[in-house]
């Protein structure tokens, strides 16, 4: 009768250590930056502003597929852009001791709205980026990243920068 409860408790021991060995594939995420507009542009954009939220599944320790989801506003000259991105994104991670460098690449739907004119447009949507991120401890992280976007159907095409930093946490 009291071999039971030392089982139990060594049964349990096992549990809670391969849980702890084996980290969710899941992740979620939030950045904030700016966006540089860079050819294509209304010349009265000078730089946007906003934020992107993004989730993925790590596929391996280096490599991760996300859904990465962007709303950024741009104002100057009387006038006002609202541009909304849903991207799908590869991430491959480089291993290191603390920064760890990345690339990110992936297409998606651009959706922007001009106000002050009532137009809108839909656009396939292109990035490719690097970044770097440091790990805060579990699985938490800050990261840095740099992209270029395309609106490779654009008429005339359209190539932004944007700069981003953030959080992303395992689930």
């Amino acid at each position: 009768m009291k071999k039971i409860p030392l089982v139990l408790a060594l049964f349990l021991a096992a549990v809670s250590a391969s849980a702890q060995e084996k980290a969710h594939p899941f992740y979620i995420g939030i950045g904030t930056g700016l966006d540089f507009p860079a050819s294509g542009w209304n010349p009265d954009y000078y730089v946007g502003g906003g934020a992107h939220f993004f989730g993925g599944v790590k596929l391996d320790p280096a490599c991760a597929a996300q859904l990465d989801i962007q709303d950024w506003a741009y104002l100057g000259g009387g006038q006002a852009q609202y541009h909304f991105r849903f991207l799908a994104e590869a991430k491959v991670t480089l291993p290191g001791d603390a920064w760890q460098p990345y690339f990110i690449a992936g297409p998606g739907l651009s959706l922007r709205t001009f106000y002050f004119g009532g137009q809108s447009a839909s656009n396939l949507d292109l990035l490719a980026g690097v970044g770097a991120q440091v790990g805060l401890g579990g699985d938490s992280h800050l990261f840095v990243q740099a992209a270029l976007n395309a609106l490779v159907d654009a008429s005339p095409a359209v190539l932004d920068l944007p700069l981003t930093a953030g959080l992303w946490v395992g689930l």
